[in-house]
């Protein structure tokens, strides 16, 4: 929020249980003070890719069955983020790093559809002014921490095609002025050399 309003017209991502009473300390249910202004809210990329209209929209798609502030009473006890691409895809993990548990939420979109999603909401007409829009691809990180190849690689693949629906998108545009920018915000252990 900022000045008491948000500060956004689209978040998507991973991350419920700090948007509801059950995973904030101050039990602030965040989802429906976002619905009562007028914000869409999504759960499954079937439901994302159902959006053809733009409206302010929050997508949250992975959450923990159980909600709950974490003991430092500011982060969630469990981790929510989305999972990475490999598992997203239902692809086997080699036998050295960690099987897959997306537990109930096996419908979460691919990092280039939440892409598509918010170029249309934020280009479309509820919003004629210029916006700026932030696609991180997390988990490029967070698998080279551990050095689990798979999911480093195919999060990275999946970063390509989300630049690659933006750089598609700001190629039709007939006003000059859009900037595509694309970087790493620090490098790891495990390097992809092409």
């Amino acid at each position: 929020m900022l000045n008491g309003a948000p500060a956004f017209d689209v978040i998507f991502g991973g991350g419920a249980d700090p948007f509801t009473a059950e995973g904030r300390p101050d039990k602030r249910n965040l989802i429906g003070e976002l619905q009562a202004l007028g914000y869409r809210y999504v759960k499954t990329a079937t439901e994302l890719k159902g959006l053809h209209h733009g409206q302010p929209t929050i997508g949250l798609f992975k959450g923990s069955a159980m909600p709950a502030p974490g003991s430092n009473g500011i982060t969630t006890a469990a981790d929510v983020n989305m999972d990475v691409a490999y598992d997203k895809l239902k692809m086997e993990r080699p036998a050295s790093e960690p099987v897959a548990n997306l537990g109930t939420f096996t419908d979460q979109p691919m990092l280039e559809l939440m892409t598509e999603k918010a170029i249309e909401i934020l280009s479309s007409s509820f919003s004629q002014s210029p916006f700026i829009l932030m696609v991180e691809a997390t988990s490029i990180d967070k698998q080279s921490h551990p050095n689990q190849a798979a999911g480093t690689i195919w999060d990275t693949i999946e970063m390509d095609k989300a630049g690659g629906v933006a750089r598609a998108w700001a190629a039709k545009r007939t006003a000059k002025g859009t900037l595509v920018v694309v970087t790493a915000d620090h490098d790891q252990s495990m390097h992809i050399i092409l």
